[in-house]
């Protein structure tokens, strides 16, 4: 049984909702992919060639080797996943991986963009709110001067009313206040979740592509 990290565990929990419901006729499987990965694994830790080099020469021994057991552990587990969601154990192709993870992409993007944007509204109406608050209550100060030099029952109506205002003011710069910092701290995880999540997918979903062309070089240079 393979032990898949904390990390492509959590890529692979993400991915499962975008695998396709049905195999795709032709081209390299992920079972192929994986038994590839694993003999490159054992080649690069024995010195010995492996028979694939999917990746670039800047990319470190220890880099490359790290690369290829995510890329394997999270095929695995989509292998596993879209067997167990098809019948008769159907084999994911890793063109469809490959698109699975194109759309988990866009799906992590688009709830960066929403998350962070929702934290600037939070910030901004809070901000507005308690701008509001400072000129309710410099408007209350201002008119107790006056109030103080012009006596009458209109300058009292008016620091009444500035008042009163100030006191609601006051209220929903508290309102704002409790809900910006209730809601603030889940917007701004949402927002480390999917970061952490596109810095694993997208290099990942690059080495993929890859090693499909290694492993399918024939239908490459034919498709081409």
């Amino acid at each position: 049984m393979q032990v898949i990290s904390s990390r492509t565990s959590n890529l692979s929990k993400a991915l499962k909702p975008h695998l396709p419901q049905q195999e795709r006729p032709g081209g390299t499987t992920v079972d192929q992919l994986t038994s590839a990965c694993d003999a490159y694994t054992r080649d690069v830790r024995q010195g010995v060639t492996p028979e694939h080099q999917p990746y670039p020469d800047s990319m470190s021994r220890q880099e490359r080797l790290r690369a290829t057991d995510n890329l394997s552990e999270v095929a695995a587990q989509a292998q596993s996943d879209f067997a167990a969601q098809t019948s008769g154990g159907a084999s994911l192709k890793t063109s469809q991986l490959q698109t699975s993870m194109s759309e988990l992409e866009a799906h992590s993007n688009e709830q960066l963009q929403e998350a962070s944007q929702e934290r600037s509204q939070l910030k901004k109406d809070y901000y507005v709110q308690v701008g509001k608050t400072v000129a309710w209550m410099a408007g209350t100060a201002g008119a107790l001067v006056v109030g103080g030099v012009l006596t009458g029952p209109l300058a009292l109506i008016a620091v009444g009313a500035l008042a009163t205002a100030t006191i609601r003011s006051i209220g929903k710069s508290r309102q704002a206040h409790k809900r910006l910092s209730q809601t603030l701290p889940l917007v701004d995880q949402t927002i480390q979740t999917q970061k952490r999540l596109l810095s694993d997918l997208v290099p990942l979903s690059h080495h993929l592509g890859n090693w499909d062309a290694a492993l399918s070089p024939g239908e490459n240079k034919k498709a081409a």
